[in-house]
């Protein structure tokens, strides 16, 4: 099964919202304001009653990385 860690996750985020390029590596600043912004948007999914998985590692399944990019997206945008 395919995985993918947190920053993955937040690298998707900014390339899905063309902030970064497909093949770009983001810069440690953006990657840690991404990173900072998924954590609160899985806390609060968690928090309505949405877990997105167990435990202390984020370890985000395949099936789950578009869905959640678009949703933090939601939140990354504006800024």
């Amino acid at each position: 099964m395919t995985t993918y860690s947190q920053s993955d996750l937040a690298t998707r985020v900014l390339r899905d919202l063309n902030l970064i390029g497909a093949e770009e590596v983001p810069s440690a600043s953006d990657l840690e304001w991404a990173e900072e912004t998924v954590s609160s948007e899985v806390a609060m999914l968690a928090s309505i009653g949405l877990p997105i998985w167990n435990g202390s590692d984020m370890s985000v399944p395949l099936e789950y990385l578009a869905p959640l990019s678009r949703r933090i997206g939601l939140a990354v945008a504006p800024s």
